[in-house]
């Protein structure tokens, strides 16, 4: 971690540098090459920046990113490599909340988690009760703060998927991926209630890219995806 602090401060002088303001703050917006660049500058500075994401990262650096893919997408609200590095920085903001809640004991990150799906008429009143007992600690402290990050992330990574399959380059597993695990997470930090959506929309992603040519679910979600791909056939 020593060495991961003490490279900060030549990343704060990059940034600084004539050449870097210009590619943000002159860059001609309607230069896809140039736009181009700058999401891959963006996205290498928030690798630095969530280096431990457990820890909350750097503040700094993920705030100089987000402005950064905002300028981008305020001239291009429909570019989605910038939505989806925008959806995965809170979602990556959202970790340090996450890792304290598995901490805790409780289910909450978007690997795990609880059965999303149930049968009311399999439940039993210790069931209940624990299912009460959970959404009752999911309205306090550190699920809100949890939630707080995943709202944007799921909403910006939904943008992506949308702008992602109504252009005519193609669609990436990845992009279904993080909005998969955005939505898994955050079903996992809400209420029993009003979660069950999160979760279906986790599926669909995973289901539209186990079905990309050539892609391949990490492991740990395609088995998610074999155990709960039943619900997008229960209408």
């Amino acid at each position: 971690m020593a060495t991961y602090r003490s490279i900060l401060p030549q990343i704060y002088e990059i940034l600084r540098r004539e050449e870097v303001r210009y590619l943000f703050n002159s860059g001609d917006d309607g230069d896809y090459m140039a736009i181009g660049e700058r999401v891959r500058f963006c996205e290498e500075i928030l690798e630095v920046a969530y280096w431990d994401a457990d820890s909350g990262g750097d503040r700094r650096l993920a705030g100089w990113v987000e402005r950064g893919l905002g300028g981008v997408i305020e001239s291009r609200p429909t570019h989605h490599p910038s939505l989806t590095l925008l959806g995965r920085l809170w979602l990556l903001r959202s970790q340090q909340y996450l890792s304290k809640i598995s901490e805790d004991g409780s289910t909450s990150s978007s690997s795990g988690g609880s059965f999303p799906f149930t049968n009311n008429d399999w439940t039993s009143a210790d069931e209940d009760r624990d299912t009460a007992e959970q959404d009752r600690k999911r309205q306090e402290g550190v699920y809100v703060d949890a939630r707080t990050c995943l709202f944007p992330a799921v909403e910006f990574l939904g943008r992506a998927v949308d702008a992602m399959e109504d252009s005519s380059r193609g669609v990436l597993g990845d992009v279904y991926v993080y909005q998969a695990e955005a939505n898994m997470s955050l079903g996992n930090v809400t209420v029993s209630s009003e979660a069950q959506p999160y979760f279906r929309t986790a599926v669909e992603a995973l289901k539209k890219a186990s079905m990309i040519d050539g892609f391949r679910l990490p492991i740990h979600l395609e088995r998610y995806l074999r155990s709960f791909e039943f619900v997008l056939y229960d209408d």
